[in-house]
């Protein structure tokens, strides 16, 4: 990489960080080319010069929330004796991580961000949450717990009970408080995890 590369990287750097830190403790609709230029100690019109505008600049904070949601997926993280232990454990690591960053739910899973720019494409990170499951699904299949067909059911029935808790929970659509909540989203997940009777 040459001296102007690293530089032009440092900058979007400053910008990124900058726009993060407001995303985490305002919320996305804190993020304007003044509030962040003014917490990276730019003019605004600066940021213009390494992003598009402001939903570019947000592409490119997106993966640093992937990476801190994979960082509560890694697999050490799951100890438990059974592939339904397992299971439960990614849940409840994946909804905390949400209910303790509640900013991230929304600019993850509500902000318009449009298409993904062309530079990110090729380099872009998946959140684990499906893979981490389909990965612990597979140990219940192999455990004797689940059928293929059903560990394949169950990904998308998961994925739905979560985020829809967490959607309600985050918008104070739930009249609970944090504990009573990964009770519920327990409760909520019985019924997923008992499929086909086992």
């Amino acid at each position: 990489m040459t001296n102007k590369e690293l530089q032009r990287q440092r900058m979007r750097g400053y910008f990124i960080d900058a726009a993060i830190e407001l995303i985490d403790n305002e919320g996305v609709e804190a993020v304007s080319a003044r509030r962040v230029a003014e917490l990276a100690g730019y003019s605004y019109a600066t940021i213009y010069n390494y992003f598009t505008d402001i939903k570019h600049l947000l592409w490119h904070c997106l993966p640093i929330y992937i990476e801190r949601i994979n960082q509560q997926l890694q697999p050490e993280r799951m100890p438990g004796p059974t592939g339904l232990d397992k299971l439960r454990q990614s849940v409840r690591a994946y909804a905390k991580f949400f209910v303790d960053y509640p900013h991230s739910f929304r600019f993850i899973f509500l902000t318009e961000l449009g298409d993904t720019p062309e530079e990110l494409i090729s380099t872009m990170e998946k959140p684990t949450f499906n893979e981490t499951l389909m990965r612990i699904l597979q140990e219940c299949v192999a455990e004797g717990v689940l059928t293929p067909e059903q560990a394949s059911a169950l990904i998308g029935m998961i994925g739905f009970t979560v985020n829809g808790a967490l959607l309600f929970y985050l918008n104070n659509r739930l009249d609970v408080d944090e504990e009573e909540f990964f009770i519920m989203l327990d409760k909520a997940l019985d019924p997923a995890l008992n499929y086909g009777g086992k």
